[in-house]
């Protein structure tokens, strides 16, 4: 009896650890059944790689699928489809994820052409799980006739402005050669551009193609429609041949839009604000009616906004026509309104600090005021200019009450006070009331009281720049800037030499820019698409940090600043 309970008992303990080896069994196939990541270990660092075995062939012909799959030999996820994955020439695809393997396929609606090579580049859609690391150059290509194209062409898109490589653009290519193809069709070819600007398009066959270049918004895909968006184009068609190896350097920039007019505010006397999609150029016309009988009139440039300061007496409802060539036909009603009012109201005060204060003027610079309604004239008797509490004789005041162009910001009303400043010295100014008179007839009721603060010239510095080997063929419009403000201009007329001397600055950087004219317009135009004109080129060169008490000397190169600010070919773009 004993001897049987014994057996009994380990019968029991066995058939337990077999259950229980069992139970573990099925939960470790239940694990290997939904991939996650491991912990523990070394870091995965191998890329996902395909199982060719399992795959559909790369580099087929007579290709007559809508679909490939790819079998990789880890488990693997898709990141950024839409953004990393380009098939060249396009087709609506779409890609999914089963397992190992990804499948692609052409979207109903959408076909493949007869005798053409695709290329699919996956770029860094294609991820293992665990860590993410994208399957290295993962490219498929196949053709619909009897042979893989094998001819490329590769370049480099740089801003024209600044002169740096643009990313993530497209650089299409056309075997349609009418210029309306770019808003029209979708390119037969494209590629787009890595962070260094470069592109490289393969798998082409021979043939005469058009080129263009977009940034896409992404609301158009492949086409311009012409909205801002930054472009460029090669001079000429692109003939893709064997033994004819095509590197083009293409400059990008945007078009110059098309005036248009938003909206006037008219509410007050004497001001008309008139809002533009873009800064009103010189050439605008406003028609004014004769019967008003203006006292007063000048234009100022505001940003995106025309000023139309006026004086009249006439008090009705009147119009103005806004005209620009045959681009812009537009009328503007003005109500009548009360001048009386508007004089019982109005009061002239200062509108800017005028760089009074401790901020050092040059001992060259104008003292300046700033104030809030365009400025008629001043009672000199009635302004004192005081060094050390001594009254000085020896100044002048300059109004800019006269323009025949568009005034910019501020120059109607601002006042400038000239006199010869001695360095380390305070100044003040006081403008008794009734020293300065607007064009509606208002003076300044108050004494306004205004320090300035000429510094040393040993706390400034000089510039000279030598520019060389210019072509003397051409004209060019140079800049000197501090950041985005520009501080004088300077003109090239046809000379391969030149020398440029700015004195007693202030210790920054700085920067010149050197614009080709090539129309003698003394600005810079930008391209044109359908009158097949590339922007006039900007060169940009950083001077070094001018220092105080310095004189900075720079010689400067054109063939260096032509140069695009872009490495070596690295091997092609994406």
């Amino acid at each position: 009896m004993k001897g049987s309970k014994k057996k009994g008992a380990r019968r029991f303990i066995k058939t337990i650890s077999y259950f229980l080896s069992g139970l573990w069994l099925a939960l470790s196939l239940t694990h290997c059944a939904n991939p996650i990541s491991p912990t523990g270990g070394p870091r995965d660092e191998r890329a996902p790689r395909i199982d060719s075995v399992k795959s559909t062939a790369n580099l087929q012909t007579k290709f007559n699928q809508n679909f490939f799959e790819l079998t990789f030999d880890e488990w693997v996820v898709l990141k950024d489809v839409r953004e990393q994955v380009i098939v060249s020439p396009p087709l609506d695809f779409e890609l999914t994820l089963k397992k190992k393997t990804v499948l692609f396929e052409v979207k109903e609606g959408d076909s493949l052409r007869a005798n053409t090579t695709y290329t699919v580049n996956f770029g860094e859609a294609v991820q293992d799980l665990t860590e993410g690391n994208p399957a290295e150059d993962l490219r498929f290509v196949f053709s619909t006739g009897d042979v893989l194209d094998s001819l490329s062409i590769e370049g480099q898109l740089f801003d024209i402005i600044t002169r740096e490589p643009v990313e993530d653009a497209y650089f299409m290519l056309y075997d349609n050669v009418a210029d309306s193809v770019v808003r029209t069709q979708r390119p037969y070819y494209f590629g787009q551009t890595n962070e260094e600007g470069r592109f490289t398009i393969q798998n082409l066959r021979g043939g005469t193609f058009k080129g263009f270049a977009l940034v896409s918004s992404g609301i158009s895909g492949y086409t311009y429609n012409g909205t801002g968006e930054q472009i460029g184009f090669p001079d000429s068609f692109l003939v893709v041949e064997p033994g004819n190896v095509l590197d083009v350097r293409i400059p990008m920039f945007i078009e110059e839009k098309e005036l248009r007019f938003f909206n006037a505010d008219s509410e007050n006397f004497g001001l008309v604000k008139l809002l533009f999609n873009q800064p009103p150029p010189d050439a605008i016309e406003l028609v004014l009616p004769d019967s008003v009988g203006f006292d007063y009139l000048q234009k100022e440039v505001v940003g995106d906004t025309l000023l139309l300061w006026y004086n009249t007496d006439w008090e009705r409802p009147w119009q103005m026509l806004i005209k620009q060539d045959t681009i812009l036909n537009d009328t503007v009603n003005i109500p009548g309104l009360d001048k009386e009012a508007f004089l019982n109201q109005s009061l002239l005060q200062r509108s800017g600090s005028g760089r009074d204060g401790t901020t050092g003027l040059a001992p060259q610079e104008s003292m300046e005021i700033e104030w809030n309604y365009p400025l008629q004239s001043v009672a000199v008797d009635r302004i004192q200019l005081l060094r050390d509490s001594i009254a000085l004789n020896t100044f002048s005041i300059v109004l800019d009450t006269v323009s025949s162009q568009l005034s910019r910001e501020g120059e109607l009303r601002k006042m400038q006070i000239r006199a010869p400043l001695q360095q380390d010295s305070m100044y003040r100014l006081l403008l008794l009331p009734g020293a300065i008179n607007d064009v509606y007839g208002n003076t300044n009721l108050d004494t306004i009281d205004a320090n300035y603060k000429v510094g040393n010239l040993e706390d400034f510095g000089n510039i000279r720049v030598k520019f060389t080997d210019l072509d003397s063929t051409i004209q060019y419009l140079g800049e000197l800037r501090q950041g985005n403000v520009l501080l004088d201009t300077f003109y090239i007329d046809k000379v391969s030499s030149f020398q440029y001397e700015k004195q007693i600055l202030q210790p920054r950087k700085y920067t010149v820019r050197l614009i080709e004219d090539l129309n003698g317009n003394r600005k810079w135009d930008t391209g044109s698409y359908d009158l097949k004109r590339q922007p006039e080129s900007i060169y940009t060169k950083e001077l070094e940090q001018l220092r105080a008490n310095w004189d900075q000397e720079e010689d400067i190169r054109l063939p260096d600043l032509q140069v695009i600010l872009l490495p070596p070919k690295p091997g092609g773009g994406r």
